[in-house]
């Protein structure tokens, strides 16, 4: 692969795969992003259609021996929405069943929307997959619920997961909420759960949305899960796919992007991600496979194949490409923060800095942004990037970065639409 002047191995082989061990393995995990049962997919999930959501992907959940979603709504019949900046998200509790019959197996609710609906949301949610038969971690009514990991055994290995997400509207503060991300907990925890455990799993909810490479901090992370005794860190927020990373030989998923989002407003680089297969053995990970999928008509879920699956892989591996580069990492990330910078931070800090004179609905509403600027860690970590830059002259676009990553995001945002068929009809 040519990055530039740099070429750099492909990750994955044609079919999306790569071995990691000879091992053979004992049990396969499919790991899905996000899924927000919003719009047309909570009538489907909340029916007898649920198979409809999933379409032809629903086969991979089946043969799964363990399957893994980020939940990424309170299931409840109850809206009462939290004051927050963004959208407060809240679907119908027969979803759950729905996500049973169709083959989830456990559902991540450390995410920034698990309290969109306050105490009474998470709890119904809670309740709700207890009656479907789905695990969950990652969220609860006290903080050490909400951190306390999930101990299965399957196909006789111990397997521990855990899930934890940055700080933001959900985020357990002494009560209900989701497990926060604190290095030094975490990797204790993952520690513990190493030592106990033959395969320990992390997914993480973090990161800056719509963005195609990892920030620094987040990467960092993610290997001290790994150094900890994590076997794998599956992480998602940023909508969109990000590369994977063999960390000491363990696999670092940084972003798998939206699995089903109904979101109706059209983002069409968020239409497409990818499914991820793991291989396990009681040594690890010992093979994956990336299976890329697209938001199908019905707001479901469609595998790509033929010739758009293969450009997804090349796509994966190019963003997977540079982050073991450092120095191209650090290049990266200073023009995404530029790139942030005008699409998105700029707006949000002349309305924080005109504070003062805001009044009403307009200042709680700025309060609150304010508050979600400074706590959640993406937006602190961004904005703290973007003033050192501005401070040493450099908040401009580099013309050779930008196009790199202009060009990426074009290729993703093209893949949302599905190519034309080629017919020939004799004329």
């Amino acid at each position: 692969m040519n990055e530039g002047d740099r070429t750099v191995p492909d990750l994955l082989n044609a079919e999306g795969a790569v071995a990691i061990s000879a091992e053979p393995p004992r049990l396969r995990l499919l790991a899905a992003g996000d899924l927000c049962p919003i719009g047309r997919l909570e009538e489907m999930l909340g029916s007898d259609h649920a198979a409809d959501a999933f379409g032809d992907g629903l086969p991979l959940f089946e043969r799964a021996d363990l399957s893994v979603v980020n939940l990424e709504s309170p299931l409840t019949d109850t809206l009462s929405p939290i004051a927050k900046c963004g959208p407060n998200f809240g679907v119908a509790r027969r979803v759950a069943a729905g996500l049973g019959e169709a083959g989830i197996d456990v559902a991540c609710l450390a995410n920034n929307h698990m309290m969109d609906q306050g105490e009474r949301g998470l709890a119904d949610t809670v309740a709700a997959l207890d009656e479907a038969g789905i695990g969950h971690l990652g969220a609860g009514g006290t903080p050490a619920d909400a951190s306390a990991p999930l101990a299965l055994t399957v196909a006789g290995l111990n397997v521990t997961l855990l899930n934890i997400a940055e700080g933001e509207f959900s985020r357990s503060r002494g009560g209900p909420g989701a497990a926060p991300l604190d290095p030094v907990a975490n990797c204790r925890a993952v520690a513990q759960a190493a030592y106990d455990a033959d395969l320990v799993l992390v997914f993480l909810h973090a990161g800056n949305e719509q963005i195609l490479f990892p920030p620094p901090w987040v990467q960092r992370f993610c290997r001290e899960l790994i150094d900890a005794g994590a076997h794998a860190v599956i992480a998602h927020h940023p909508h969109v796919p990000q590369g994977i990373e063999l960390y000491g030989n363990r696999p670092i998923a940084y972003s798998l992007g939206n699995f089903l989002f109904d979101w109706p407003e059209p983002e069409p680089e968020t239409d497409t991600s990818f499914l991820l297969e793991l291989e396990l053995s009681a040594g690890g990970v010992c093979g994956l496979q990336a299976h890329p999928i697209r938001k199908a008509d019905n707001g479901g879920a469609s595998m790509l194949a033929d010739q758009e699956r293969a450009d997804y892989v090349g796509l994966l591996n190019e963003l997977s490409a540079p982050l073991s580069d450092e120095a191209r990492m650090a290049e990266l990330w200073d023009e995404q923060c530029v790139l942030l910078h005008e699409i998105r931070y700029a707006e949000k800090l002349r309305r924080v800095a005109g504070l003062l004179d805001d009044g009403g609905d307009d200042r709680r509403k700025t309060e609150l942004l304010a508050y979600n600027l400074l706590c959640c860690e993406a937006h602190r970590e961004t904005l703290t990037h973007i003033l050192r830059l501005r401070t040493d002259g450099r908040l401009r676009p580099v013309a050779t970065h930008r196009q790199y990553l202009d060009d990426l995001m074009a290729r993703l945002k093209a893949m949302a639409r599905a190519t034309p068929r080629e017919t020939n009809d004799g004329e």
